[in-house]
């Protein structure tokens, strides 16, 4: 069964979130879906290892550590919907978690829609006050995923600068006649 099947119903809960990132959408895609990246795009996530150097792919699995402030935190993902470059999806099932991508072109960069549901009772039992919680990992949500736009705009931008500033005549040793 899909995680996100549950999706509201009692006891789940889901943090929708997006963000426009300029650039083409496959590299967009790309870029997002390459787990070795996790770190520095969301809170909390500190290491992950399996499939991670390379774009994953319908049935990968991503071992993530992470640290919610008072705790490690360990997830087994596995990519259960992939549909480059519109969507993907992957679930931690053991802990009734799913994330939901969704890519959207528009004029000039794409929407990148991130949503994330989850069990309150196995992700959010320990704390006194769930829904404190939930309001914590909402603005958590939300500044990770400008944090993913910051830095797939930036990997866009310096790709681009780099090629536009070699100078292959030079590199070859070729001079020009003129």
């Amino acid at each position: 069964m899909l995680v996100t099947d549950l999706e509201g119903t009692s006891g789940m809960t889901t943090l929708e979130n997006e963000v426009t990132i300029k650039g083409k959408l496959v590299a967009i895609f790309d870029l997002i879906t390459t787990a070795r990246l996790w770190p520095s795009f969301y809170y909390g996530s500190a290491a992950v290892a399996g499939t991670i150097e390379r774009p994953y792919q319908l049935g990968d699995k991503i071992f993530e550590c992470g640290n919610d402030g008072e705790m490690s935190i360990f997830w087994l993902w596995e990519v259960v919907i992939h549909d480059r470059p519109q969507s993907v999806t992957w679930q931690c099932e053991q802990m009734r978690t799913a994330v939901q991508y969704k890519f959207t072109p528009v004029e000039g960069g794409v929407v990148f829609n991130r949503k994330w549901t989850f069990d309150n009772e196995l992700n959010l039992g320990r704390y006194p006050d769930v829904d404190a919680a939930i309001e914590a990992l909402r603005k958590g949500a939300q500044a990770s995923v400008e944090m993913m736009r910051d830095k797939v705009e930036t990997i866009l931008a310096k790709e681009t600068r780099d090629i536009a500033n070699i100078d292959l005549f030079r590199l070859n040793g070729i001079t020009s006649n003129t």
